[in-house]
């Protein structure tokens, strides 16, 4: 019972954690959703790009296109790098076509050594010989001079390429990228938080002086490899520099101040022109990519140089010379494709900037999302604590479909993304847990009822086979001894070679539970009879067998009235045992001359422990036996009294048989 008291305040104590548990687990979520580890920021991309992908394509801004050295155009001109000469006459046709600005996405970091100049010079080096080029036009000597004289003459932007890390800090020289930059503090002061470059891949000054201003054409993926956002600004060498998208972008609105607003935590926004731009706190903008590579507008470069582009193509536009080609290694996966041009990047930024067409991830959508998290955990933690099977599952389904429906809704009518993923893993994980932990609460609490009943169910047993022991006082610890000897023949036929004798280890608490009842049925038997010191008339033995009878009616009673039917009920096979124990396996016994095998198993076992209990025991009519005597009693009933098997199983236990004889002896008076 003390037992059962503990399990009982175990069980209570579980139940009444589960608040305490939902609770603790609410605040848990939201501190980590808010720290945002990197397994949670990756499962908010991939959300992202589903997202993205699920509002599908977008038209692209018309007035953006791109001039492409594609892989037609290198074998029609040859491998890159073209000579420079070549490079001025594609710019000086795109330059007539009268565009707002070109924005080239092209490093120009070598002299041209195609030049005549240098050619003239490898001469003299390697031969002591040299070329009359003085009376040649400086396009012709200097293809890097041809090039330079076209970039000064047109709305020309060059990129540059910034390196980070240790590794690189060669600080090379760069021109002032000649954009103005305004910069509005909320409660911040100092220099904004834009990432800082360590060197710098610039074209040679000759170009860069003569253009209109310079951009850098990094792209920027995440940890994952995927653009999602581009830099708007990085710092070198104590200058802000723009993108080339940025730059170029202001010279076809023939604008050249930017502002950009931050507060303590960094950036807030840039506003460029008239576009706001939403960005993070370094300064990274989140592009809506409208679609797969070729979105925008793709020229071969190859057609404009062969005169098959009319001019007026480009006019009024924002145009891009990059490539595309796949051995000049600039490709990068986006949300919607795996193989998009760094040119298509730019395109793509100035084409959002045009629409002003961004997603916004505000500053404050951890902690939204933190918000978000704990009432999803105290939801899971209502639902469990509150609501019935039906009404949680309708809740469940309807949250997982409602929280990507409002994110879906928001990023596509606001533009702002919030992504649904903490909120509704932490709904999960909460539910899940406190899920299994009210069951395992649910579970303890049926055990406990379960014990309770054994309890009870032991406690009647006992106290049934105590009533038919006030009988027939004589009989002492009989009811333990043979309970004992029963658990140990079960116990062996767990492991019984045989099939037909292995039991299943429930089945041994089975028939050790239920063997004190078998001679419950003496309750109805006289007095006269049951404690006769003398031998048995013929009617009276006829009379006694009848307690068997008595002892079966009553449990069968007993059985229906539990309503218990199941085969391994206690009952039933108490009321096998009742009935069967003194059936003898050549068919003489009773009350029913049973023979062999017909006789349930549980009968046979407590067939022999029964007889072997009452030889070593005193009786009204008989002096105890020894031990020795006994056994060679059951022995000698092998295959007429007892099943052979049974006495096997006997003679393997029996010291353990004495043992239990001598623990419950029956005292002396």
């Amino acid at each position: 019972m003390r037992y059962l008291s503990i399990f009982k305040h175990f069980t209570s104590s579980t139940s009444k954690s589960i608040p305490t548990v939902g609770l603790l687990m609410a605040v848990c979520a939201a501190l980590l959703v808010m720290l945002a580890p990197e397994p949670l920021q990756q499962l908010n991309r991939m959300s992202y790009d589903l997202m993205l992908r699920r509002l599908g394509e977008k038209p692209p801004n018309s007035n953006v296109l791109i001039v492409d050295v594609d892989e037609p155009s290198l074998a029609r001109y040859g491998q890159w790098p073209w000579p420079r000469h070549l490079v001025a006459q594609l710019l000086s046709v795109v330059r007539d076509g009268k565009p707002d600005a070109v924005g080239i996405d092209i490093l120009f970091a070598e002299p041209d050594r195609t030049s005549l100049k240098f050619v003239n010079k490898a001469l003299e080096t390697g031969f002591g010989t040299e070329l009359d080029i003085s009376n040649l036009p400086p396009e012709v000597v200097d293809h890097d001079w041809a090039l330079a004289r076209t970039l000064h003459r047109g709305s020309f932007y060059l990129g540059v390429m910034f390196r980070f890390g240790e590794r690189f800090k060669i600080k090379d020289e760069l021109p002032s990228s000649r954009l103005g930059i305004t910069h509005v503090s909320r409660k911040s002061e100092g220099e904004q938080p834009f990432p800082i470059a360590n060197s710098v891949v610039a074209a040679i000054p000759q170009l860069a002086a003569s253009a209109d201003g310079l951009g850098f054409v990094n792209a920027v993926p995440d940890p994952d490899g995927v653009i999602r956002r581009v830099p708007l600004f990085i710092r070198y060498g104590g200058t802000l520099y723009p993108s080339l998208a940025l730059t170029t972008y202001m010279r076809s609105r023939q604008s050249e101040t930017v502002v950009t607003e931050s507060d303590a935590q960094g950036l807030i926004s840039i506003k460029a022109g008239d576009a706001l731009i939403p960005v993070d706190k370094q300064g990274f903008a989140s592009l809506r990519f409208r679609g797969p590579s070729k979105t925008y507008p793709y020229i071969s470069a190859a057609d404009v140089l062969d005169g098959k582009i009319s001019g007026d193509v480009f006019n009024r536009k924002i145009v891009f010379v990059g490539s595309s080609a796949e051995g000049l290694k600039d490709i990068h996966a986006t949300p919607f494709d795996r193989r998009f041009s760094g040119v298509e990047v730019h395109a793509t930024m100035v084409g959002a900037l045009l629409d002003h067409d961004f997603i916004s991830i505000p500053a404050w959508t951890n902690g939204v999302q933190g918000v978000g998290a704990f009432l999803a955990s105290l939801l899971a933690l209502t639902i469990v604590l509150r609501f019935s099977t039906w009404v949680t599952g309708l809740t469940l389904l309807g949250f997982l479909f409602i929280v990507p429906l409002g994110s879906t809704t928001l990023l596509a009518s606001y533009q702002v993304f919030i992504s649904p993923v903490p909120t509704m893993v932490v709904f999960i994980i909460s539910f899940t847990l406190l899920a299994l932990t009210r069951f395992r609460s649910e579970e303890l609490r049926v055990l406990y009822r379960e014990r309770q009943l054994a309890a009870a169910r032991d406690c009647a047993i006992v106290g049934w086979a105590s009533l038919a022991e006030t009988r027939d006082p004589e009989t002492g610890n009989h009811i333990f001894r043979t309970q004992k000897y029963i658990r140990a023949m079960a116990q062996y036929l767990v492991h019984h070679k045989s099939l037909e004798y292995r039991i299943q280890p429930k089945e041994v608490d089975l028939l050790f539970k239920s063997s004190p009842l078998h001679d419950v049925g003496k309750v109805g038997v006289p007095d006269s009879i049951l404690l006769k010191p003398g031998p048995l008339t013929p009617s009276e033995f006829e009379e006694m067998k009848k307690h068997t009878l008595y002892g079966a009616q009553a449990l069968a009673k007993a059985e229906s009235a539990s309503g218990i039917t199941d085969d391994t009920s206690f009952l039933k096979t108490a009321r096998e045992i009742t009935l069967t124990h003194h059936e003898k396996w050549d068919g003489t016994g009773y009350p029913n001359g049973l023979k062999g095998r017909n006789i349930p198993l549980s009968g046979r076992l407590m067939a022999l422990a029964d007889v072997y209990d009452a030889l070593i025991s005193d009786r009204v009519y008989k002096k105890a036996m020894s031990h020795e005597v006994a056994t060679n009693i059951i022995r000698n009933g092998r295959g007429t009294h007892f099943d052979p098997e049974i006495v096997d199983i006997f003679e393997a236990l029996e010291d353990e048989f004495l043992a239990i004889n001598m623990e419950h002896a029956d005292p002396k008076e």
